[in-house]
């Protein structure tokens, strides 16, 4: 059986490869706790460049959707845990990371919510 880790490392790669994987991310949001949240947020801050994951047999339009669609899950797994998920995340608040600022955005601001239940409408 696959760690919470795993599923999100797998979604990943999938995202970067153009599809959009309904029922691991499903099933992901069904088992991820506030834990979690600690691991998430270091790989959303060591993520490299989108270009840095390009290869000729992909898109890049493609590799960059799903990358980003990657932290717009990170912020719509946290809305669904919560208070519990919010307090570990803003823990980084201070960490300097362009892609977890996205995160961020997301969170504060409920104008991107919007966005996120249209993506995301299986699980918010």
């Amino acid at each position: 059986m696959k760690t919470n880790k795993e599923k999100f490392e797998h979604i990943f790669k999938e995202l970067l490869s153009g599809e959009f994987p309904i029922d691991k991310i499903i099933n992901l949001n069904k088992s991820i706790s506030s834990e979690d949240f600690d691991w998430i947020i270091k790989f959303i801050i060591n993520l490299d460049d989108p270009s840095d994951y390009f290869t000729k047999n992909k898109k890049d339009e493609e590799i960059i959707k799903g990358f980003f669609l990657s932290i717009d899950l990170t912020a719509c797994l946290s809305i669904t845990i919560g208070n519990e998920a919010f307090d570990k995340i803003y823990l980084y608040k201070n960490t300097k990371s362009k892609y977890l600022d996205w995160v961020f955005k997301y969170l504060d601001d409920e104008r991107f919510y919007l966005q996120l239940k249209e993506k995301f409408h299986f699980i918010l």
